[in-house]
């Protein structure tokens, strides 16, 4: 099951919303991953945007509705927002006391459950927190 993973170190696995067989990965030292069969093999995706390891290793999380829709932290601590399955990333701004943990659907919104604690509401989907 990690064939094409060029890392032992997975730090976080999330998953797509239309289809469970696609699965997202990143690893230490930082890369983002691909699998399109259910995590039997895997492709790095090269766009991962800079991570400082040492401060903040990667985490990805996905929307809970939208397909492709990815988020990452990268080293200066900015959120950053792909929504074509990480082939591209959008600078959402800093959030630099936030650790992407979970990522939810609800009335009104969305809401990431942070670092410390603290969860952040999003009223566009991702776009703003």
């Amino acid at each position: 099951m990690s064939r094409g993973l060029e890392s032992p170190y997975v730090v976080s696995i999330a998953f797509d919303a239309a289809d469970r067989r696609v699965i997202y990965a990143t690893t230490v030292p930082a890369a983002l991953y691909r699998s399109v069969d259910g995590g039997e093999t895997w492709e790095p995706l090269a766009s991962l945007p800079a991570t400082d390891v040492a401060r903040r290793p990667p985490h990805v999380v996905t929307h809970p509705t939208r397909a492709g829709h990815l988020f990452v932290i990268d080293a200066a601590g900015a959120l950053q927002s792909s929504r074509d399955g990480g082939q591209s990333w959008q600078d959402l701004g800093p959030i630099s006391t936030m650790a992407l943990y979970r990522f939810e659907k609800v009335k009104g919104g969305v809401l990431v459950n942070g670092w410390a604690g603290r969860v952040y509401r999003s009223t566009d989907d991702g776009r703003t927190f």
